[in-house]
């Protein structure tokens, strides 16, 4: 049975939840071992769902799946669906309750998902309008509608030149402007501030194992993972900030603001060089280089998606805060050697 439960949606609708070579055209799968490596086919669902519901730390990580899976089961549109090679994705404007729904044609490229805008169909007063991008930009008549539809059409002319996601993707920590604390949890990417990012900033998806993904940056698995074994993660902060493409890139392209950058890590981290990441019996701790610990917390893994896992900062943590505590978990997933940051799951 479908329910409506969109009026909650529209301010949570990027949260990060969590796929491969299908669709039109050549692939080449070379961003990394991982990527391009499943097929897509049918709907995938945010692991974060819409609402923006959290796990919590008693939680099991594959029970939260289920949760998830359950809010999506109770809405009547598509997240992102897959079909041979098209594609219907569901995007929710500032306030709306029902979402605009783009459609179009993809291929697999370089490993990432290349999207190619057609159609977006929207609700207008309770009528729909379908905005074709092959009609392009409409003239001015002055009239709302009109500057809707001329601002959609662009919107997916400018997507099609890159042939990228139309928003962006981060752990829920990443969405808030409060991320100026470099020794709580390892941030992998560095998004912009807001709730939607510029059309210009280009996020590509990455189909990997089962799941769809965006990289990380600044990390990599030392060794192996096996689901239920010890394992770790080497960090570098200014790595992340300096390399993530598609995020706070433009804030260190001068050496002043590479300085300053700099100077923030090693006062926080006490250098700039990599960290390490422990993994052990559900607990992870995070040392400098100089072997002091930075903080600590716990892990949860998922048995579904073994590769899958959750890191919470908690009370007991060596260096505790109530924003992230609140914000918590920072989701990862380990594939083929690589870090990457889970957006989306199977649906069913």
């Amino acid at each position: 049975m479908k329910l409506k439960m969109l009026a909650a949606f529209a301010a949570a609708a990027v949260l990060t939840g969590g796929l491969a070579s299908c669709g039109s055209g050549d692939d080449d799968n070379d961003k990394g071992s991982s990527a391009g490596g499943a097929k897509l086919s049918g709907e995938y669902c945010t692991i974060v769902p819409l609402t923006g519901h959290k796990m919590s730390e008693d939680m099991s990580l594959d029970d939260y799946i289920e949760e998830s899976r359950d809010y999506y089961a109770g809405v009547d549109f598509k997240e992102l669906d897959f079909d041979v090679s098209d594609f219907e994705m569901a995007e929710f404007q500032s306030r709306a309750k029902i979402p605009n729904v783009y459609k179009g044609s993809y291929k697999v490229k370089d490993g990432k998902i290349v999207f190619n805008y057609k159609t977006t169909t929207v609700d207008n007063n309770g009528e729909k309008e379908v905005y074709d991008v092959a009609d392009g930009v409409p003239d001015d008549d002055g009239s709302k509608q009109a500057r809707i539809q001329a601002g959609l059409v662009k919107k997916m002319q400018t997507l099609n030149e890159t042939g990228t996601y139309y928003q962006y993707v981060g752990n829920r920590i990443d969405f808030s402007d409060r991320i100026i604390a470099y020794n709580i949890l390892p941030m992998v990417v560095q998004n912009v501030n807001g709730a939607f990012k510029p059309d210009e900033i280009p996020v590509y998806l990455y189909p990997v194992d089962d799941l769809i993904c965006v990289p990380t940056y600044g990390t990599e698995l030392d060794g192996s993972y096996k689901y239920g074994k010890d394992f770790t993660i080497v960090y570098n902060a200014m790595d992340t900030c300096l390399e993530d493409e598609y995020s706070r890139y433009n804030l260190f392209q001068n050496d002043s603001s590479r300085n300053n950058l700099k100077t923030f890590i090693e006062k926080q981290l006490g250098s700039t060089d990599d960290t390490r990441i422990e993994f052990s019996g559900g607990k992870w701790k995070w040392y400098n280089s100089a072997g002091e610990l930075i903080n600590d917390g716990i892990y949860k893994e998922s048995e579904e998606y073994k590769g899958l896992i959750a890191l919470f900062v908690t009370e007991e943590s060596a260096n505790p805060d109530e924003y992230y505590i609140s914000m918590s978990p920072e989701f990862l997933y380990l594939s083929g050697g690589e870090v990457w940051l889970p957006y989306m799951m199977k649906a069913e």
